[in-house]
């Protein structure tokens, strides 16, 4: 059965979107929060329209993988946040 065409035009930028996650899923969890502090640094109107548009993506995937870790954007275990 052939593929459809939407899903072989899809498929490059998936994978390259499945790295990018992968990337963020292996790191330490220090590294993952300075990272996601970046992400908040990048406006409009201060870096390449692309940087900012990547921050917002890579927040959002930072943000899973830091509830998924239990810990708060601060690092802090969301246990010893209370």
């Amino acid at each position: 059965m052939a593929r459809e065409q939407w899903k072989l035009l899809l498929e490059p930028f998936a994978h390259s979107i499945a790295g990018m996650m992968d990337n963020i899923a292996q790191m330490s969890d220090d590294d993952l929060i300075e990272l996601r502090d970046a992400c908040t640094k990048p406006t409009q109107t201060n870096c390449w329209c692309y940087t900012y548009r990547a921050a917002a993506l890579i927040r959002d995937e930072i943000d899973i993988q830091i509830r998924a870790r239990g810990l708060t954007p601060q690092g802090k275990s969301a246990e010893d946040a209370k």
